[in-house]
């Protein structure tokens, strides 16, 4: 069994060497063990500190694994809801647009011949009853106009709804800029559906057109400024540096 420094010191001093001779070779032992002990101690906190090292390199890989499996999850969650979301609302924006345009496009019944008329009539949205009420009004037109219009502002409203519950459930995944415009544009469509059945409702009074102005002097360009968004979002360009 190896001796320790205690026990290397008293054989040397039993050998009767001087207390000079003795206070070198204690010092000699002392950078001896000295030296392996902090080596020893250095190794030992070396290894805790790579341990903790790569702890910590696999929390921040395990990290960033996480957020860009989340990341990946929301952009596909994304690219489903947008071009569905677009849809919707572009095909409402055109309904409500052409609805409340200013200037019309009007059949003129009572200028058809009978057979001609008869078979619009057969062939139009209206109901059965509404068409057998139409055959009997003295001022045709003017009464399919009636009609008609209460047909296309209950299918634009239809548009708008879907268009807006669509919005509601799935709008928490797009980017949030995209969502305030298809927010902002949902609100021009239907303050003018609403302004437009105001005005169905009280025929005869001083028409209110100040929604229908709003959508069509700002709704198109916000429409616009919608889809070039969409489009740069869906396809990013990339800049490629082309070889000098």
């Amino acid at each position: 069994m190896g001796m320790g420094a205690k026990e290397i010191l008293a054989w040397i001093g039993g050998l009767g060497v001087t207390t000079a001779a003795l206070l070198t070779a204690a010092y000699q032992l002392f950078k001896y063990w000295g030296a392996k002990w902090l080596d020893s101690r250095f190794d030992e906190r070396l290894q805790i500190l790579k341990h903790q090292h790569q702890q910590e390199i696999e929390q921040l890989r395990y990290t960033i694994s996480g957020m860009l499996d989340r990341t990946t999850k929301l952009n596909d969650r994304e690219f489903q809801v947008l071009p569905k979301a677009w849809v919707m609302t572009n095909k409402s924006f055109w309904a409500a647009a052409q609805l409340v345009a200013p200037f019309q496009e009007i059949v003129n019944l009572d200028a058809m011949v009978p057979q001609h008329r008869e078979t619009f009539i057969k062939e139009s949205r209206l109901a059965d009853w509404q068409k057998d009420e139409l055959r009997l009004a003295p001022n045709q037109t003017q009464k399919y106009r009636e009609m008609i219009c209460w047909h296309d502002l209950h299918a634009a409203k239809l548009k708008q709804s879907a268009s807006f519950r669509y919005l509601s459930n799935y709008g928490i995944f797009m980017e949030e800029t995209l969502r305030e415009k298809f927010v902002t544009l949902s609100g021009l469509i239907w303050n003018a559906l609403i302004e437009y059945e105001t005005n169905l409702q009280h025929p005869g009074v001083v028409v209110d057109r100040d929604q229908a102005t709003t959508l069509r002097n700002q709704g198109g360009s916000l429409r616009q400024a919608l889809e070039t968004a969409i489009h740069a979002r869906v396809w990013p360009v990339e800049t490629v540096q082309s070889p000098s």
